[in-house]
């Protein structure tokens, strides 16, 4: 297992390292929380996913796949955008979510995870207004460590276009400029705070899938890699969220550890 996260050395490290000695793993819960576990294929958990009446398995990009994940929600039932999933990634699931909150029973806190990643956090600190994150700190502003990694085309098109939004978001420049996102769509946050990220979200893909229906046969011919440019850029631009509602002071952010788990050939056990 490593952890993912700030520099080892660095004052942010060791505060954070205070923080979650702090605040240990969640005990007993009382608010209901439900947090969505990504899944792409069937595979045993890690044992942090454990309690199940909190971590909620989900099948991204179901309508694309032969696998039926038992227990697992599927994000194809209408609204949905589960056939996007080979270019939006884990995003067609978080879409689905959003729109089907009432149907999973409105819970007063919503998070996200990854088959093979799961975030620290702590129920004494669960409050309106709070985002469990992790945050990651890089050397590179976050577009150049985008660009080194990324095609710039794809990003440069949805920026302009995302700039023609609202003056709300004119600061997103500024995020780019910057040396530090909260990564892998991994968050924690009350349902409130989750429906104003949600609405955000929603204008973003629309973009995303304006321009994917426009540049379909480019699309196309990519590599499967290639062809994920915009869950790369949604992965950012969650980060961006945050880090806007944290500079309005809308938000408080918990930077959290973010443990990864080594997933062995066989798609079936953890080590």
């Amino acid at each position: 297992m490593e952890i993912v996260g700030y520099p080892l050395f660095s004052l942010a490290n060791i505060a954070d390292r205070v923080v979650n000695r702090r605040f240990p793993a969640p005990g007993k819960i009382h608010a209901n929380i439900k947090i969505f576990v990504f899944q792409h294929f069937e595979t045993k958990l890690p044992e942090c996913f454990d309690d199940r009446s909190i971590y909620v398995p989900i099948h991204a990009g179901s309508s694309m796949s032969d696998i039926d994940i038992p227990d697992a929600l599927r994000d194809d039932t209408m609204p949905s955008i589960s056939e996007f999933n080979i270019y939006l990634n884990e995003m067609t699931a978080i879409y689905w979510v959003g729109k089907h909150i009432a149907e999973i029973g409105n819970p007063d806190y919503i998070g996200f995870a990854h088959y093979r990643r799961c975030l620290d956090w702590t129920p004494r600190l669960l409050k309106p207004g709070i985002v469990f994150a992790s945050r990651f700190v890089s050397c590179a502003t976050n577009r150049r460590f985008f660009t080194d990694c990324h095609s710039s085309e794809w990003l440069d098109l949805f920026l302009s276009r995302f700039r023609e939004l609202s003056d709300e978001y004119g600061d997103v420049e500024a995020f780019w400029r910057t040396h530090s996102m909260y990564i892998a769509n991994n968050f924690i946050t009350d349902r409130d705070t989750f429906l104003r990220y949600f609405a955000f979200v929603e204008q973003c893909l629309e973009i995303c899938i304006a321009i994917l229906k426009d540049n379909k046969q480019a699309f196309q011919a990519m590599s499967a890699s290639g062809r994920r440019q915009f869950s790369f850029i949604m992965e950012r631009m969650t980060a961006y969220w945050i880090w806007h509602e944290k500079k309005n002071r809308r938000i408080n952010v918990v930077s959290s550890r973010l443990k990864c788990y080594d997933i062995d050939n066989n798609l079936t056990s953890v080590r």
